[in-house]
């Protein structure tokens, strides 16, 4: 053991050269690069502007989507409504079974008019017949009398 300590200095000193040519090989190398290691420290900062502008764009992205597919959906909604009024303004068979019902309606009056017509000429042929006098209303028909005693 009693080498160990001198050894261990003279290594040292045999260390040193090839240390210290190591040291100048690293600072050679260091300075080198230098420009090197802030382009990319540069280009990392870059990145993650890019990274954060990108997240931006997709939050945009997503908003507008939803947006763009709440319209949609309610320009589907109004183009239905608009083709169901077109289709049934464009429908005119509601018209024309109101027009049949009232012809109808028409004839049947007429038929009407016919049979009062008919029952009182019938009424007053009758009332001839036994002698009394045939009185017209107020409302415009009319109506036997009684007959009178004679």
């Amino acid at each position: 053991m009693s080498r160990a300590p001198t050894a261990v200095p003279l290594r040292g000193r045999a260390l040193n050269p090839a240390s210290a040519a190591s040291a100048a090989r690293e600072k050679f190398i260091n300075a080198s690069f230098r420009h090197l290691a802030g382009e990319y420290a540069g280009a990392l900062e870059r990145q993650s502007e890019v990274h954060a502008a990108h997240a931006a764009a997709a939050t945009r992205v997503t908003g507008l989507s939803n947006e763009l597919r709440a319209l949609n959906d309610a320009l589907e909604d109004v183009k239905g409504a608009l083709e169901d009024r077109g289709s049934s303004m464009t429908d005119t068979s509601p018209l024309i079974k109101i027009k049949a019902a009232l012809s109808a309606l028409r004839a049947e009056a007429k038929t009407m008019d016919l049979h009062i017509g008919v029952v009182g000429h019938a009424v007053m042929q009758v009332g001839r017949l036994k002698g009394g006098r045939v009185k017209q209303s107020s409302r415009g028909s009319r109506h036997p009398s009684p007959p009178l005693a004679p």
